[in-house]
């Protein structure tokens, strides 16, 4: 399955890391943390809030994954749907970590033949009778709804500012 990555230019923060090598390594610990946690909590935020309405289940599944390497000198949060998320809805599995990626790229058209696993049971009666006769349905394929990306350009320089925010405040109390 493809993977969506975002990835952060630090390069206005990078004089705030170089400060940090400095100062005390439980503080500069503690304070890529909360740096993390306080740019991570706006962008689930706009994330959830533009998750299009019909995908309650994906927009209730966001999360996030934390590593922190303070040994290599890194750390990063994961922001996605959650692995084992989902509901059972009239006996099927709703599985966001399934469909979240079909949600942000789209689908391309595309048909569905009599055999096929979503010919047999997903498929309305009408579009089951086509394929009964032994034609192909053409499925049209889906708009893309980014609702990672968008709000990624959207907040991209209030997270930025926030963990700048965290960061410079850690500097001056670790330094003294």
């Amino acid at each position: 399955m493809p993977r969506a990555s975002v990835s952060l230019d630090i390069s206005s923060l990078k004089s705030l890391i170089k400060s940090m090598e400095e100062i005390d390594k439980k503080v500069r610990n503690k304070a890529l943390k909360d740096a993390l946690k306080e740019g991570r909590k706006i962008y689930l935020k706009a994330a959830r809030g533009n998750v299009p309405t019909k995908y309650k289940i994906l927009k209730k599944a966001l999360g996030f994954r934390e590593r922190f390497k303070f040994a290599k000198g890194f750390a990063y949060s994961i922001i996605g749907p959650k692995r084992r998320a989902g509901k059972t809805i009239d006996g099927k599995n709703r599985i966001p970590t399934k469909y979240a990626h079909f949600v942000e790229y789209g689908t391309a058209a595309h048909s569905i033949k009599k055999n096929s696993r979503t010919g047999k049971g997903v498929l309305g009666f009408a579009k089951r009778l086509i394929l009964s006769f032994g034609g192909a349905y053409r499925h049209p394929g889906a708009a893309p709804n980014p609702f990672l990306r968008k709000s990624w350009d959207q907040n991209k320089s209030s997270v930025l500012s926030a963990m700048e925010k965290i960061l410079k405040s850690a500097i001056e109390g670790g330094s003294v």
